[in-house]
């Protein structure tokens, strides 16, 4: 496993625009905001797959959904 450093964390964490290589499929990516996404679907689906338990009660929070970036291709 590939060690991080301190600098490069803190390069990606202010980035726009990232690389992503995974399983042989490299694509370039933005983030965007996840405010438009459907958040009653989503935390139901989560509800339905994982239980509805104190975990998933935390990550369905304002909190989370404010949290919540969208990953796109670039």
């Amino acid at each position: 496993m590939t060690t991080w450093t301190e600098d490069e964390l803190d390069r990606s964490g202010r980035a726009n625009e990232l690389h992503i290589a995974s399983g042989g499929v490299d694509r370039d990516v933005v983030f965007a905001d996840g405010g438009r996404l459907d958040r009653a679907a989503i935390d139901a689906a989560y509800r339905e797959k994982f239980g509805v338990n104190t975990y998933s009660d935390g990550v369905t929070t304002d909190a989370s959904a404010a949290a919540t970036l969208v990953v796109e291709p670039a």
